[in-house]
C-alpha cells in the first residue's frame, strides 16, 4: 500500500492510497459461473430453513431480508464457507469460533485485504446469527483477529480531501446555454447538476421518474418511489425540492425542463428521467449515469484517476459544511446520523497549511 500524490491541472492535490485489489479465490472449489454463486449458497440456506420446519413461503420471505446487492456481495464468501465446512466436515450453520477464525485465516493467506475479510466475516455471522442464535461476529477472539488484520493491512481511505465543486460550476458557466446543447450534453449536465445539488447517489438519479416529478417554471419537486440503498423500515428519502436559479446554465429547473421537452417525442412509454440519446431511447443504467458525470468532472479539471462519479456526494456536502445547518445536509443527502457523513464523506476541500505556517511564523519578530 503506497501513498502517492497526484495533480491534474486545476484539480486539488490529493493524498492517495493505492490498494491492492484481490479477488477471493476458491478453496478447492469450482466456483459456479457468474451469477450462480449467490443462487447456490442462498439456496442452501433456504434448504436449511425448510429442514427446520420453516414453510417454504416463509423461507423465501426471510431470504428477501437481504437485498440483491447484499446477496451478490456476500454470495462468493458464503459459497467458499460452505465448501470449507464440507472439507472440514463441520456443520456450516453452527460452527465454533475457532473454525470461523481458521476460515478467515485462509482468506488472509490468499492476500485479501481487511475490507474483503470483514465482508466475509459479516456474511457468515449474519447467517449463523439467525440460524443458530450465535453472535460469532461479536466474539472477543473474532474482534481481536480482525483488529490484527487491520494492523497488518490497514483499510486506509482512498483520499483524505476532496475536489472543489466550484470547478464544475465554473465549467458550466463558461459553456453553452441549455438550448444550445445536444441531447447528450444536456443529459450529462442535468445528471451532474442533480448529483451536486441533491448530494445523492447515481442510484437515486436512476430511479427518478417523470410520474413522480412536479415541474414548474419556478421549482421542481421530486419524489423517489423506489427503495434506495439507505432506505430502512419507516425511513425513506424525503421529497427533493429545488428552486429555479438565476443563472440559466446552472439552473436545475431550466435544464430539466429543456431535457424533458427535447426527449418527449423519443420516450414512447418510458417515464424514467434519463434515457439514451440514441435509438431505441431506453432508460440508461446508474452505471451509465455515473459515466456521464465522470466525463463532466474530467472536463472540468477533476483528476478522475483518483475520484469517481460517487465523489460528487462528498464534494457537495463537504462544501456546505459551514454554510448550511448540518441537519439540512443530513436530511437532503438521506443520512440519519452525522457520524456517517463525518466518517465517510466529510473531507477538506483543499490541503490546509494553517497549522504548519502558524508554527513557522512563531519565529517572526524575535531576535
Amino acid at each position: 500500500m503506497v501513498p502517492t500524490a497526484t495533480e491534474n491541472g486545476n484539480s486539488t492535490s490529493i493524498f492517495v492510497t493505492k490498494r491492492k485489489s484481490h479477488s477471493p479465490k476458491p478453496i478447492n472449489q469450482k466456483t459456479p459461473p457468474d451469477g450462480k454463486t449467490t443462487t447456490v449458497c442462498f439456496q442452501d440456506i433456504r434448504t436449511e430453513l425448510c429442514s427446520r420446519g420453516i414453510p417454504e413461503a416463509a423461507a423465501d420471505i426471510i431470504l428477501a431480508s437481504w437485498r440483491s446487492t447484499t446477496k451478490k456481495q456476500y454470495g462468493t464468501y458464503l459459497s467458499q464457507w460452505l465448501s470449507f465446512c464440507s472439507e472440514q466436515q463441520i456443520p456450516p450453520f453452527s460452527p465454533s469460533v475457532n473454525m470461523l477464525i481458521q476460515f478467515l485465516t485462509t482468506l488472509y493467506d490468499q492476500g485479501l485485504q481487511y475490507r474483503a475479510i470483514n465482508t466475509a466475516k459479516s456474511a457468515i455471522s449474519s447467517v449463523i446469527n439467525f440460524l443458530s442464535n450465535k453472535q460469532l461476529g461479536n466474539h472477543i477472539l473474532i474482534k481481536q483477529f480482525m483488529k490484527g488484520v487491520s494492523e497488518n493491512r490497514p483499510a486506509l481511505p482512498k483520499y483524505n480531501c476532496t475536489w472543489d465543486a466550484a470547478l464544475v460550476l465554473k465549467f458550466f458557466s463558461l459553456h453553452k446555454l441549455v438550448n444550445q446543447l445536444s441531447i447528450q450534453e444536456l443529459g450529462t449536465r442535468l445528471a451532474t447538476l442533480l448529483a451536486l445539488t441533491t448530494g445523492q447517489r447515481t442510484q437515486t438519479l436512476f430511479f427518478m421518474d417523470l410520474k413522480n416529478i412536479v415541474l414548474t417554471d419556478t421549482d421542481v419537486k421530486i419524489r423517489i418511489g423506489d427503495p434506495l440503498k439507505q432506505s430502512k423500515v419507516n425511513c425513506h428519502l424525503g421529497e427533493i425540492y429545488i428552486e429555479a436559479y438565476p443563472d440559466e446554465k446552472l439552473c436545475v429547473v431550466k435544464t430539466l425542463k429543456e431535457y424533458v421537452q427535447r426527449t418527449e417525442q423519443k420516450r414512447e412509454d418510458t417515464t424514467k428521467v434519463f434515457i439514451s440519446s440514441k435509438k431505441p431511447f431506453k432508460p440508461v443504467s446508474s452505471c451509465t449515469i455515473a459515466k456521464w458525470i465522470k466525463s463532466v468532472l474530467g472536463k472540468a479539471g477533476i483528476d478522475m484517476s483518483v475520484f469517481t462519479a460517487h465523489s460528487t456526494r462528498g464534494a457537495s456536502t463537504s462544501a456546505l459544511t459551514n454554510r448550511v445547518p448540518i441537519d439540512t445536509i443530513l436530511r437532503t443527502a438521506g443520512w440519519k446520523r452525522d457520524c456517517v457523513f463525518r466518517k465517510f464523506y466529510k473531507r477538506d476541500i483543499t490541503n490546509n497549511s494553517d497549522f504548519s505556517n502558524g508554527i513557522l511564523k512563531l519565529n517572526q519578530g524575535k531576535a
